[in-house]
């Protein structure tokens, strides 16, 4: 079933563009060969609003290894400007020249590079072959439809019909992979989920070490907290900021199925409050700093307060991948690395 939506009243304001494009100290990130962009649209749809042609290039299939998945696109327009990474730095101009000369002939096209390629003498260090697919028919509406799914944190489906050349977006299927549709080798199915975030609840240092990690990979980050002074820093580092009570009256929507949540209290009855609220949102992670025997207590009190044993078995207790961290920016960096790992395991992120 295609998606099909009303046509947004809105244009997209540049700072509403602005949020979903990668940005640097001092402002706007400056792109180039060695600079990586997961999320390419935004860049689809500021150039198109340049009245620029645009080229969406996406890995459809793979012989041998690949340094990047399935799935992984470049945005290329008519001027050369690219983001986005597929192989190896030796294939990054050629790309950017065919995606012009696809752009020129105003035909989409499916081509192979390294093993079985027409190209010869462009070599993949690994030895592997390359499917890539230049769509250079994907519309502004289309790209702005997909701007807007993304500031709204759907999920959506790319479906590319490369033997007639056509590009849907379709509604997201819960299970389904960032790969070529099992049944015709000629539609390729690409999911797009919102951008992960964190919701940082607690008091202590390791709740900023924790939230400048984050930031360091490009999770947005919220901190609740009830101390004032912290609440103060983190606004002061650029951080968005909540009190336990806004939190536990659900003031706003921040917390989804592509948020985690991760509880920093030292002190556990102050965290009581904010599981019934944070669990019915049912974010993709939620974790508890403590030991092994804190969080069996905890589970014990939470069943006193009659939350369901399912919702309670969600919550990872002790936190992180690296045993017994007590250093505030160790603990910090294993329950990132842990948060992550649950992000690639539903597939959330490459």
């Amino acid at each position: 079933m295609v998606l099909i939506l009303p046509k947004p009243q809105l244009h997209h304001s540049k700072n509403n563009i602005s949020n979903l494009l990668p940005q640097a100290e001092g402002g706007e990130q400056k792109l180039g060969k060695y600079t990586f962009v997961e999320n390419i649209i935004p860049h689809l749809l500021s150039w198109q609003q340049q009245g620029k042609q645009t080229t969406l290039v996406t890995l459809v299939d793979k012989e041998g290894s690949s340094p990047r998945p399935i799935g992984a696109q470049m945005a290329i327009s008519q001027t050369g400007e690219a983001v986005g990474h597929i192989a190896t730095d030796c294939l990054h101009d050629a790309l950017i020249l065919e995606a012009q000369s696809v752009m020129s002939s105003k035909q989409n096209k499916l081509i192979r590079y390294g093993k079985g390629s027409p190209y010869i003498d462009l070599k993949l260090p690994c030895g592997s072959g390359l499917d890539l697919y230049f769509d250079q028919t994907i519309n502004f509406q289309q790209i702005e439809t997909m701007t807007t799914l993304s500031i709204e944190r759907k999920a959506f489906t790319l479906t590319m019909d490369m033997s007639e050349g056509r590009t849907t977006i379709n509604p997201f299927k819960k299970g389904q992979k960032n790969e070529r549709s099992a049944s015709n080798e000629m539609i390729m199915s690409r999911n797009y989920f919102p951008s992960l975030q964190l919701l940082i609840a607690g008091n202590g240092p390791a709740v900023i070490s924790m939230a400048n990690l984050a930031k360091n990979v490009d999770i947005k980050t919220k901190i609740c907290s009830t101390e004032e002074e912290l609440l103060n820093l983190a606004k002061d580092e650029g951080f968005k900021t909540q009190t336990i009570n806004e939190l536990v009256n659900q003031t706003d929507q921040y917390i989804d199925e592509f948020t985690a949540v991760v509880l920093f209290f030292h002190d556990h009855e102050k965290e009581l409050p904010l599981y019934k609220n944070i669990l019915e949102k049912s974010p993709f992670y939620i974790g508890a700093m403590g030991s092994k025997k804190t969080h069996q207590e905890r589970k014990k009190t939470l069943r006193s307060l009659r939350l369901k044993e399912e919702n309670i078995s969600k919550i990872k207790g002790p936190i992180g991948i690296i045993p017994i961290a007590k250093n505030p920016s160790l603990l910090a960096l294993s329950v990132i690395s842990e948060i992550i790992y649950e992000a690639q395991n539903k597939d959330y992120i490459c």
